[in-house]
């Protein structure tokens, strides 16, 4: 009778027990993460991302000021890297890094003296090439009244020839840190394509004719180099015709130079081995020039 009489003491107080322990679990302060739409790249060269990762805490006491605690390991997938990393106060420092970081509210200071960025898992061919980098805050976010929130910008990471699918950043905390695990799909890599559609097919018959409009879509900025049309034998382009309305993003400064290098030109040539018309549409300007095709 003593015997049960114990089991039940002991029971109990394993039960009481065990409900501390989850209620720690779940006052455990954590981090969530909201991406920006993935924006389609290719493959084979470094590649403008131009994306954000907002980092928030979901209490006020997220991040203790415990550096050797709040930290978290950030890799790209296998074949993928950055070359450097850095902290910055104004989003407009932020693309002088492939990757940067900001504080945006909940942490006093300046963002160098609340985080660290550190580069890590450097390439054993190239050791200034490395697949991630770490976080490190060494500030409390206790005494705000707003959530904790750090800005990660992810500018610039080098994609391997090869790829295809989503780029998936792998997040890992250390120990009971404040921040959160997690898979966060930064990209999607995929073939450049262009598509054409008309809106009509006309009837040729003999004298001088419009042809098109012809609608030429990108399937990612950087996709259009040049476009050749050519015209079947007997058959020509009226030279200075060409009417062409530059849409959607022939214009935009890619690289924040203040150029347009997404300008465009046209010429006209006889293909002397078919004796075939051919109209040609290029893109001039630094990153047309890059990938220039030999006539």
């Amino acid at each position: 009778m003593l015997f049960l009489k114990s089991m039940r003491v002991v029971a109990t107080m394993l039960v009481c027990f065990l409900g501390c322990l989850l209620w720690t679990s779940q006052a455990r302060a954590d981090t969530y993460y909201r991406v920006d739409t993935p924006p389609t790249v290719a493959d084979g060269d470094f590649q403008q991302i131009n994306s954000k990762i907002t980092i928030e805490g979901t209490t006020t006491s997220t991040f203790t000021g415990d550096s050797r605690k709040d930290r978290a390991e950030f890799r790209l997938p296998s074949g993928f890297y950055i070359t450097t990393a850095g902290t910055v106060d104004n989003i407009d420092d932020a693309p002088g890094f492939d990757i940067a970081v900001r504080v945006a509210q909940g942490l006093e200071g300046k963002s160098k003296d609340v985080v660290d960025i550190n580069l890590i898992d450097p390439s054993s061919s190239n050791p200034n090439h490395y697949r991630g980098f770490e976080l490190v805050v060494k500030k409390s976010s206790a005494s705000s009244t707003s959530l904790p929130q750090l800005v990660l910008y992810i500018n610039k990471i080098y994609v391997p020839r090869g790829a295809s699918g989503n780029v998936v950043l792998r997040v890992d905390r250390s120990g009971n840190s404040g921040f959160s695990s997690g898979n966060l799909t930064v990209a999607q890599v995929a073939s450049q394509r262009l598509d054409l559609s008309s809106e009509k097919t006309p009837f040729l018959t003999s004298g001088s004719q419009t042809v098109g409009p012809i609608l030429v879509t990108e399937n990612m900025p950087g996709a259009f180099k040049y476009i050749e049309l050519t015209l079947p034998a007997g058959y020509s382009w009226i030279p200075d015709t060409a009417t062409i309305n530059p849409g959607l993003g022939l214009t935009r400064d890619y690289d924040g130079s203040n150029g347009n290098e997404r300008d465009y030109t046209t010429a006209y040539f006889d293909e002397k081995r078919y004796g075939q018309s051919v109209l040609r549409v290029e893109l001039t300007g630094r990153e047309a020039l890059n990938h220039r095709p030999k006539p």
